[in-house]
């Protein structure tokens, strides 16, 4: 039997978790869930994610950018080993909000994580987005 993906998909709006839980459920993929950035961080050991997907915007603004820091900086506090390989979506809505334009693929020197997609996604982006990352 294939091992399904487990995908861990952090946020803190209740609807947009469901519902990317859901999407991502019904397409094959094992999920858990975090409504935090410290629940994120406090369950990876016993989740051992494939995948991550990370809001920018949870319990402060900058929530986010802490769990990516935590899992890919082994400088920063609360430095997670073992997950720096793990890929990260990065789920935003600072452009709309802040005006910030972040970049779609990997590579930006803001933070490191594998891509960035604005909020809202659509269904079949955030599919084809999390199956190119799985697929390294």
């Amino acid at each position: 039997m294939e091992k399904k993906p487990k995908i861990l998909v952090v946020d803190d709006d209740e609807d947009a978790l469901l519902m990317t839980s859901s999407l991502l459920t019904t397409n094959g993929y094992v999920v858990e869930t975090a409504t935090s950035g410290a629940d994120a961080l406090s369950r990876l050991d016993a989740v051992k994610p494939d995948l991550i997907i990370l809001d920018v915007m949870m319990e402060d603004a900058s929530a986010g950018m802490r769990v990516v820091h935590a899992l890919r900086d082994p400088k920063a506090e609360g430095f997670h080993p073992g997950f720096e390989s793990v890929p990260i979506l990065m789920l935003t809505s600072v452009q709309q909000q802040l005006h910030v334009k972040l970049e779609q693929h990997a590579g930006t020197k803001l933070l490191d994580v594998d891509r960035f997609v604005e909020k809202p996604i659509k269904p079949r982006q955030l599919l084809d987005t999390v199956k190119a990352l799985l697929a390294g």
